[in-house]
């Protein structure tokens, strides 16, 4: 689905309700305010959700396997090369190219099934901005 398909959407909606009013059946017709009153509101919620949906699946994937890599976490025991650490809410067994002392902070570098590869992450010194 492109950016465009919304508002087509709501353009269809808006038509469709302008055409019920001088309809072909009389039982069928409306009247104008009916048609405009009815058919910009529910295309405002359309529109919205629709590019609400459209925007949740170009997001980033946050959950499995790729959702992991990247994030920081803790060492809970030393790394030497292998060892536990906290990240995302959870303990696993996590494995270090180097040395990483217990308490040090550690970023996912990758996953094999439940053991993860872990690098350390530099300190930050200084004031900041």
């Amino acid at each position: 689905m492109d950016t465009s398909t919304p508002i087509l959407i709501a353009v269809a909606m808006v038509l469709g309700a302008v055409m019920l009013v001088d309809g072909p059946i009389p039982e069928m017709r409306i009247h104008w305010g009916t048609a405009i009153g009815l058919a910009l509101p529910f295309s405002a919620i359309t529109l919205l959700l629709l590019t609400l949906a459209m925007r949740a699946r170009r997001n980033k994937v946050e959950t499995g396997t790729e959702g992991m890599i990247g994030i920081i976490g803790s060492a809970v025991t030393e790394l030497a090369p292998a060892g536990k650490i906290f990240v995302h809410g959870e303990y696993w067994d996590a494995v270090a190219a180097q040395p990483v002392t217990a308490g040090a902070r550690v970023r996912v570098t990758a996953i094999d099934k439940l053991k993860l590869t872990v690098e350390p992450v530099a300190e930050q010194t200084g004031g900041g901005s």
